[in-house]
């Protein structure tokens, strides 16, 4: 859920789908994955945060900040699966 939600946030951030080719006017590209580790209910998880090159402004990705620290958060939307 969490590499999916990671994934969305680079797709936003380009405007673009992940195999989509750029515009003339657009900017940016994907380069690899960066590893992120995630502390969950079952343990550490580890995600990968898309690295994206030649933008105009740095990407940083808001969730992998928000998780960083909040990590305890996923139980909470585990137990909402269930």
């Amino acid at each position: 859920m969490v590499q999916e939600l990671l994934e969305e946030e680079a797709k936003d951030f380009l405007g673009r789908d992940h195999y989509q080719r750029r515009k003339e006017d657009q900017r940016g590209y994907r380069n690899g994955y960066e590893p992120f580790e995630v502390n969950t209910a079952e343990g550490r998880v580890t995600v990968y945060k898309p690295q994206l090159r030649d933008t105009d402004r740095p990407f940083r990705s808001k969730l992998s900040a928000f998780l960083k620290n909040n990590s305890e958060v996923l139980e909470i939307c585990k137990g909402a699966l269930h």
